[in-house]
């Protein structure tokens, strides 16, 4: 099924059998074989996922809204939690998935929403936390080296 969305919307799809469902796709959609997540994540208004713990983990990340629509197993858990901590709109069922749902979830997380600062203010923590991560482990292995040195 292709949605059919409003005009101000412009998708990138990374799924190859996806594109083959549609006989003559909009020009607003844009196919992709595969791309990075954390590069690709940063440059989009929201991203529409299945809900893995890793798609999950690098959308918030990248401090973007997510649209998350489970299939199955933990998908559904991560889809719960980014809606509780106001990263998401709410589920959407991929079972009674529709152009109007998609739209709707698409509208309440665009620009200036409190779904949007939530998840740019999420992301900066995020984003903080690693950097403060990666010097700590810099600093470890700088440390542990002067001491080999010197044994």
């Amino acid at each position: 099924m292709l949605l059919q969305l409003a005009s101000k919307v412009r998708l990138v799809v990374a799924n190859e059998r996806a594109q083959r469902l549609c006989e003559r796709p909009p020009s607003s959609i844009h196919w992709i074989r595969s791309a990075p997540h954390h590069v690709l994540f940063r440059r989009v208004a929201a991203v529409v996922h299945h809900g893995g713990a890793g798609t999950t983990h690098t959308a918030a990340r990248a401090g973007v809204p997510q649209i998350v629509v489970p299939h199955l197993a933990d998908q559904y858990y991560w889809a719960y939690r980014v809606h509780h901590l106001g990263l998401a709109a709410a589920p959407l069922d991929r079972n009674a998935l529709s152009s109007r749902a998609l739209e709707r979830a698409i509208d309440d997380s665009s620009v200036g929403t409190t779904i949007a600062v939530t998840s740019a203010r999420v992301g900066e923590v995020l984003r903080d936390l690693a950097e403060r991560a990666l010097d700590d482990a810099t600093d470890y292995i700088i440390r542990s080296a002067r001491r080999q040195a010197h044994q």
